[in-house]
Order: C-alpha cells, then structure tokens, then sequence
C-alpha cells in the first residue's frame, strides 16, 4: 500500500474488528455461501441447468428485483455501519491509540478524508462484495436500477463514514472535542450519590441512551394498547414493572461503578439509612422523565401508585445486587423470575400492597448486605 498511514489505520481499526466479529462474520459467510448460492430444490430432476443455477441465486435475484428484500438488505447493512462506527470511535478514544489523536491530525484533512475512505472501505469489503455480485446477476438478468442504487448507497457509505471519523478525530485533538455537558456541568456541585449519574452523561450515553429508549417504547406502547396507563390498573403495573426492567443494564452497571470507583464508601461515617436514602434519591432522578410522564397520565392517585411501583421495584432490583456477586446472569435470571411473581401479584389486584412491601424488602436487603457484600 503506497499510503502509509492508511495502512496503519487498516491495521489498528479494520484488522480488529473483523478479529472481534470472526464468529459473526464466519457464521454469515457459511449460511450465505452454503444456503442461498447451493440451495438444493426438492425433486429438482425436472429442472434445466439453467433453471437450477436460478434456484441457487434465488437470494440475490430477489434482492436485486424486489424493492422490499433491498430495504430490508439496507437496513442491515446500515446497522453493521453504525457497529463499524462505534467500533472505531471507541477504539481512538483508548489511551494506546491517542498517538492517532494528534499524528493523522498532522496531515490535510483532503489527505485524512482518502486514508478513512480507504478504511471504511475495507471495513465494508462484505457489503462492497455482495453489492459487486449482484451488479454481474442483475446484469445477466436484466436488472440495472436496484444495483445502480446499492453501489451508490455502499459508495455513499463509505463517503459519509470517513466524514464522520476526520470530525470526530480532529474534534478530539482540539478543544472544541470538549462535550457540551462538561462545560455546562463543571462548575456544578456534586454530591456523592450522583456521581452514577454523571459517569452516564460523560462515559455511558450510548447505555443510557438505549435504555430510555426502550424505557419511552414500552411506555408508549401501554398508551397504544391501553389507551392510558392509568385506565387499568394491572395492566399500567405491569407496563410499570417493565419499565424497571429496561434499566437492568444501567442498575448493573452501577453497581460495578461502585465497585470500581467508590470500594471507599463502606468507610465512610455514614449510616445505612443515609446511604440508602442515597441510592433512593440516585435512581429517582435516573427515571425522573418517566415518574413524571407517568404523574401526568389520567387519575393522580393511580399514577401516583405506579410511580411508586416504579421506585420500589428499581430499588429491591439495585439492593439485590448487594446479596450476590457481580454476575450479570444471575442477576437477570433473578429479575425475570421477580418479574413473574410480580405480574401474577398485580393480576390478582395486589399492585396497592406490593409497592410498600419491595421497597421495604429493598431497605432490608440494603441494610443486612450492605457492609457483607463482597
């Protein structure tokens, strides 16, 4: 390769994350090439060679004639995308490759532009593949509109991908790099109990993304099915109940943030109803856009009554976390089957009872386990 430092961003980024994906991208190339390219056709003796060799393309034929195969096509080609972005845009933000940060920097942006484009060309050789042959089959079937536009969307990507790493690593070399949120937030005061909190906003918002989101499309859904969350009781429970589960990621993964960062605080002079009383003010405001959705939804006290369901069953989820060690398994199977008995409870009408009953489970559970927990 006549362009070194292509190479070496090859080498960093393109070359890992096919070592990371190999079990992926091994499974696609085995169903690919042993089922749509050799498919056999059940009593297949009447057909003609030609007919046979049809059979076998059937995949790419319907993807180059059908509108709806190709948008299904694009859509996950667009998903592998985002993965190759996210891919990169964490690997140049680890402390070894921060030499990237201000040595490709270095060069024209025109020069950068090229050495990404040849990088997302290599992380898109699949899509660029597939797209070359069903430009030869949609030519030898007289097809030429869907593959024009899917070399056209592959090539597009490429472009778009390398716009988006020279902004983001130019962006990282200078201060401009520096997030919105940490400029608005650094002369704030804050208190222990949210340090979780700004740990998402600054170093987890892809997870906290994620997890409002399912937590906004499962509270949209209740609206769609039900009309309104408080319209029927059981099932704004239940709803309720999977809204506390959406945030099993983020409740996990604060609990390895006080493992990680904060193994000081069992130290400290407080006592436990303070620490408690702590982590209850913590994922308040972690869910405070949906309890106040909520409050807004039809009747006051029903609403009032499935914010709390909300509250008692995050907490008994993040006291759990204290009665095991850390094993995301567990802890998922654990919720699941919580969240059975739970659903059968507020089936029968105990929704009013159940709300009080986890959060003092919760309290129990924080205080006898918090300083044994290892």
């Amino acid at each position: 390769m006549t362009r070194p430092v292509a190479h070496v961003l090859i080498r960093i980024f393109a070359y890992r994350f096919y070592k990371t994906n190999a079990g992926l991208f091994l499974f696609l190339f085995v169903t690919v090439v042993t089922y749509f390219f050799f498919m056999n056709v059940l009593n297949e003796t009447h057909l003609v060679p030609a007919d046979r060799i049809r059979y076998n393309l059937i995949f790419a034929l319907s993807f180059v004639s059908s509108p709806y195969i190709c948008g299904a096509v694009f859509v996950g080609w667009a998903f592998y995308t985002v993965r190759s972005w996210s891919f990169v845009l964490k690997q140049s933000r680890l402390p070894e490759q921060q030499f990237l940060t201000y040595s490709v920097t270095a060069a024209p942006k025109v020069q950068q532009y090229v050495d990404w484009c040849l990088v997302q060309l290599v992380l898109s050789l699949p899509a660029f593949v597939f797209a070359l042959f069903c430009v030869v089959v949609g030519l030898v079937y007289q097809y030429y509109l869907i593959p024009v536009l899917l070399v056209a969307y592959v090539l597009l990507v490429i472009l778009v991908s390398a716009a988006l790493y020279v902004w983001y690593i130019n962006r990282l070399a200078s201060d401009v790099g520096r997030w919105w949120m940490t400029t608005l937030t650094r002369r704030w005061r804050k208190p222990l109990f949210s340090l979780y909190l700004y740990e998402l906003l600054y170093r987890q918002k892809l997870t906290l993304t994620v997890t409002k989101l399912f937590s906004w499309l499962i509270l949209a859904g209740g609206i769609v099915l039900f009309g309104s969350l408080t319209a029927d009781v059981r099932m704004g429970g239940v709803m309720v109940l999977l809204l506390a589960l959406a945030h099993l990621v983020v409740l996990y993964q604060w609990q390895q943030f006080e493992n990680t960062y904060l193994s000081v605080l069992p130290n400290l002079p407080w006592p436990r109803w303070r620490r408690y009383g702590h982590t209850l003010l913590a994922y308040l405001l972690l869910t405070l856009p949906e309890t106040i959705w909520i409050l807004t939804q039809g009747d006051l006290s029903t609403a009032a009554g499935l914010a709390a369901l909300n509250l008692a069953m995050g907490m008994l989820l993040r006291s759990y976390l204290y009665r095991m060690p850390l094993s995301m398994a567990k802890f998922v199977t654990a919720a699941f089957y919580g969240f059975m008995i739970l659903f059968l409870v507020i089936l029968f009408g105990g929704m009013w009872w159940a709300a009080p009953v986890m959060l003092a489970a919760s309290a129990i559970l924080f205080y006898q386990r918090y300083y044994t927990y290892k």
